[in-house]
């Protein structure tokens, strides 16, 4: 069969990689490191006869809050006018296999409701089986943190961590078992000592295979002040621990009270964008606060990369139709009309918002959406704040759910003004309106008094994650000053198969945000989903894409596209323990840093076809070019055997250097970085 396989080819990048010269090759699956896994189920994946026809695959979520070793509390910050919360991450800290929670709380005894330090909930096999880490306790005492974020930055195979805070910030580098050690002065993250940081996204945004580091915050005081303008940060990763503050030169910072950031291919061009959700306080003037002066929401399109490797970028949300006003909380991504391209939702205060990607017009349509799609979230009447938004596919149909988090921005006072509840959409498969299916999915459904010793939902965020090993999504609601909320997915599995995948970059970063995989099901409809960094209000879901299969047990076709370029092939039936797909090395450096005694860097390029086979010497006879932006002339060896090398001699000075590879001209996507010491 004819495979494209994109630049690692010689493909151009960015375009559809079915357009490029295809390479005949069979794909194999041991050539995919435990590519895919198909859940078993019954034959019959059709609902009940008596099934609720708003909810016909029984979506059910069970709190199970009481199961986890005590009830944690997010906290509030002294000062706080705005009700920003705490947030979360799910990842698998300690390398088990087993998905962990890291819970960004409020340590502030002053602050009259203090929520604890930060903590780490170590899994021991599913939910009644976590464990708190007290030595991570221990570490973060005395912090009031807001948001955290999970990434392998050092490419050593572990999940480091970034946590963002009132005050200055924390990254811990993880040893591989779970265990940290707080690097922040070393790497240079700390930012401002009087800022509130509310979280933070990674991405590789300047292609160079490492995770950079964007950090938002909020205002620190009210809007209308003049201190009101804590700029976000973007830190870029030079490959040797550190860190370099690049806000400035990037154009990215931006002066909003930012609540949270997506990061993806949000206009199609191989780039990295970054979407930035700006509350501006007010929605037609409902709190009275005109003359903020706060930034509308921001649509960063990434305009150039310089020989340092400091991206630049020009906010184009006026040109793409998604400047505002609004006071947004939250953003998640799918591709809701299938036409292969993401979508956005965006949360707010009121109504919310869904924003249509058109193509060929280079701008959304956030005309169609909320009202057409019933996806408003707030009941009619009432004035909810939404937060929190994720899209998850929990009865496996290849439609999205969207859950919602409402909550209100002022200290919990009464059930009848401050008990806002969640709302669950679930779209019917014949593309009609959402439909709230909160109360069926066991979620909270009406005003009701809480119990004594607890708090009216006030919650922020929402994330997902596999936290009892099931394979299927459970759910983590993180709040205000209430406890973390935590859900098990009851949805009955037998006969409702997915597919989920774990992605793993070598020539693009180890988290390659920006990745997308696109399945074919049987009768030919086609699934999209994305890889986004981000979104998530102050928190950070799973990195596992879950692909519903509506009742089939196999797909007919499947390829990722790979922020490198790399467009990898993947045919069924393919079964395994995991589902972890690994990017062919098909691009490399020996040494990311070089003093002038160390041996010359070494660069190899070696194409590999759809299935990560390498071409052998099929690939050879191609004119490669490597480019050093310090100027220094390189030489390219081909070894006729589908090799290419080139060494990288030290310039002779220290300084931050970027290749820039080219194939039969055509650019190659990624711009490896070397730091010569």
């Amino acid at each position: 069969m004819a495979i494209a396989c994109g630049p690692a080819c010689g493909d151009p990048p960015g375009g559809d990689p079915t357009d490029g010269s295809p390479i005949d090759a069979a794909v194999d699956a041991g050539a995919i490191d435990a590519a895919i896994s198909i859940d078993a189920g019954t034959p019959d994946g059709a609902p009940a006869p008596d099934a609720d026809p708003d909810n016909p695959f029984g979506i059910r979520l069970t709190d199970v809050t009481d199961t986890m070793p005590e009830r944690y509390y997010g906290g509030r910050r002294a000062g706080d006018p705005w009700g920003s919360g705490t947030g979360a991450a799910i990842a698998d800290v300690d390398g088990d296999g087993d998905d962990d929670v890291v819970l960004a709380r409020i340590d502030d005894p002053k602050s009259g409701r203090p929520g604890g330090p930060p903590a780490l909930l170590v899994n021991g096999g599913g939910f009644g089986a976590f464990t708190e880490s007290a030595a991570f306790r221990a570490l973060l005492v005395g912090r009031r943190a807001h948001g955290v974020a999970a990434g392998d930055y050092d490419r050593d195979g572990d999940v480091d961590l970034f946590i963002a805070c009132e005050g200055a910030d924390v990254l811990l580098a993880n040893d591989g078992s779970g265990s940290f050690a707080d690097v922040t002065g070393a790497a240079g993250v700390g930012g401002p000592s009087d800022d509130v940081s509310m979280g933070a996204v990674w991405a590789d945004l300047n292609g160079d295979g490492l995770l950079d580091l964007y950090v938002v915050a909020h205002s620190a005081t009210a809007p209308a002040a003049s201190d009101a303008r804590n700029a976000n940060r973007i830190y870029v990763n030079r490959a040797d621990g550190t860190f370099a503050d690049v806000t400035a030169a990037s154009g990215a910072g931006g002066d909003g009270s930012s609540h949270t950031a997506l990061i993806a291919d949000l206009d199609g061009d191989g780039n990295l964008e970054i979407y930035v959700a700006n509350d501006q306080f007010a929605v037609d003037g409902v709190i009275g606060l005109p003359g903020s002066g706060l930034d509308a929401d921001a649509f960063y399109d990434r305009t150039g990369v310089d020989g340092s490797g400091t991206p630049s970028y020009a906010d184009r949300a006026a040109e793409v139709g998604v400047d505002g006003p609004r006071s947004a909380m939250g953003v998640a991504m799918t591709d809701l009309d299938g036409d292969g391209l993401g979508d956005l939702y965006v949360s707010d205060w009121g109504a919310n918002h869904v924003q249509v990607w058109r193509p060929g017009t280079g701008d959304y349509d956030t005309d169609l959406g909320v009202w057409e799609l019933a996806a408003r979230a707030s009941p009619p009447g009432d004035l909810f704040v939404s937060w929190g938004v994720r899209f998850v596919d929990f009865d496996r149909d290849g439609w999205d759910e969207v859950y919602v988090v409402n909550g209100s921005i002022s200290e919990p006072i009464g059930c009848d003004t401050h008990y806002q509840l969640d709302v669950l959409l679930r779209r019917p498969p014949d593309g009609a309106s959402f439909v709230d299916i909160s109360g069926a999915a066991g979620l909270p459904d009406a005003f009701a008094c809480p119990a004594a010793d607890d708090t009216p939902l006030e919650g922020r965020g929402v994330i997902t994650g596999d936290l009892d090993g099931d394979g299927d999504d459970d759910v983590i609601v993180t709040p205000y000053v209430e406890a973390y909320r935590f859900y098990r997915n009851d949805t009955p599995q037998a006969g409702r198969h997915r597919a989920r995948v774990r992605l793993r970059g070598t020539v693009s970063a180890p988290d390659p945000i920006g990745a997308v995989v696109r399945a074919t099901l049987p009768g030919g409809r086609k699934l999209r989903r994305t890889l986004y960094g981000g979104g998530d209000t102050y928190s950070q879901s799973d990195r596992v894409l879950e692909v519903g299969l509506d009742g089939a047990t196999s797909f007919e076709s499947m390829r990722v596209e790979w922020p490198s370029g790399y467009v990898q092939t993947i045919a069924p039936p393919v079964d395994a323990a995991t589902a972890q797909i690994v990017e062919p090395e098909w691009l490399a450096l020996s040494a990311r840093v070089a003093a002038a005694a160390d041996p010359a860097p070494e660069l190899r390029y070696a194409p590999v076809d759809a299935a990560g086979a390498l071409l052998g010497a099929a690939g050879s006879g191609r004119t490669v070019t490597v480019t050093r932006s310090d100027g220094v002339s390189v030489t390219v060896i081909d070894d006729g055997a589908g090799a290419y090398t080139a060494a990288l001699p030290h310039p002779g000075a220290a300084r931050l250097t970027t290749l820039s590879i080219d194939v039969d001209g055509v650019a190659l996507r990624p711009r490896l970085l070397v730091n010569y010491r």
